[in-house]
């Protein structure tokens, strides 16, 4: 019984960390994309 509540916290864990990690590279790549269009828009300039 012990077993199964640590899996569960476990994975619920899991998860978080995955969502985290998924908005922390999803907003990094925001970022990069702004920068890549500014640096366009300055070459384009």
């Amino acid at each position: 019984m012990k077993n199964k509540v640590l899996g569960v916290y476990s994975s619920i864990i899991t998860v978080d960390l995955i969502k985290k990690h998924y908005q922390r590279t999803n907003q990094m790549y925001k970022n990069t994309k702004e920068v890549l269009m500014n640096m366009e828009n300055i070459t384009i300039i």
